[in-house]
């Protein structure tokens, strides 16, 4: 992960590339990769006009599976951008921007790739292409198998509405961002880059990541009792939402065993 001065940040998670036959522990051997990131600006507006714009240049994630796994394979991101507010009569924090956005297969045929989790306010600027190749670049022909899949986020900018808070007033801007990836293991990697500068081509379009444009606002100190343990998602890690479905498939295989009646010998 990495925040400058200006106000650019970025951050990736990549999980192991492990040949099958490096050793009999790599196949069963899953891997995970979470990096979680939080950063907090306060500012003070000093114009009526005053704008404050998230630039987003993108982002890319998803994997490969080799050994073509039927287990539960995801990677995506987590976007969250919070406007802070001090003093009477206010609302102390209002969420201006949330999304989550994960290619996954879980618990689907060998291979089986698709955008599994896409909801919030980016929803129109995130795509899905499968992978028929051992390489990002290299997408599906018709009746090609499926190896992979890889989703993006497309560059926008988001104007955050400062009509409520008066000239003279200071607020903080708290962006948290959370890049998570995780695969089976034995030949299969899976990867989430918000603005990586070595992903992609190295260009900051190729890439992607976060921040801000501002006029009528300067840079002010804020108080610090903003910081909420956890962030404002309530949605599960990416792991513990895989493993309840797990369980949840082999209850019901479990049950369906019970039920099936025995071949004659």
């Amino acid at each position: 992960m990495h925040a400058d001065a200006a106000g650019t940040f970025w951050a990736g998670a990549s999980t192991s590339f492990i040949p099958a036959d490096y050793g009999p522990q790599t196949v069963a051997t899953a891997h995970e990769a979470v990096v979680n990131m939080t950063l907090r600006y306060g500012f003070q507006k000093f114009a009526d006009d005053a704008r404050l714009t998230i630039d987003i240049a993108g982002a890319d994630f998803g994997g490969i599976d080799g050994n073509l796994h039927e287990s539960f394979f995801f990677a995506g991101f987590d976007l969250d951008v919070i406007l802070s507010r001090f003093g009477p009569n206010v609302t102390p924090q209002t969420t201006v921007l949330s999304h989550r956005a994960a290619v996954w297969s879980i618990l689907q045929p060998a291979g089986a790739f698709k955008l599994g989790d896409n909801q919030g306010d980016l929803e129109d600027s995130v795509h899905f292409e499968p992978l028929c190749g051992y390489s990002p670049s290299v997408h599906c022909n018709a009746g090609e198998r499926q190896v992979g899949g890889i989703g993006f986020l497309d560059a926008l900018s988001r104007d955050i509405d400062l009509g409520d808070i008066e000239v003279g007033e200071a607020f903080a801007i708290r962006y948290e961002l959370k890049v998570w990836a995780y695969a089976p293991g034995g030949e299969s990697v899976s990867w989430s880059y918000f603005r990586d500068p070595l992903a992609g081509d190295g260009s900051p379009d190729a890439a992607g990541g976060a921040s801000f444009t501002h006029s009528g606002l300067r840079a002010a100190r804020v108080p610090v009792d903003d910081i909420v343990v956890g962030g404002p998602s309530t949605v599960p890690e990416p792991t513990t939402a895989a493993l309840l479905l797990l369980a949840v498939a082999a209850a019901g295989a479990s049950e369906r065993r019970q039920r099936r009646p025995r071949r004659p010998c």
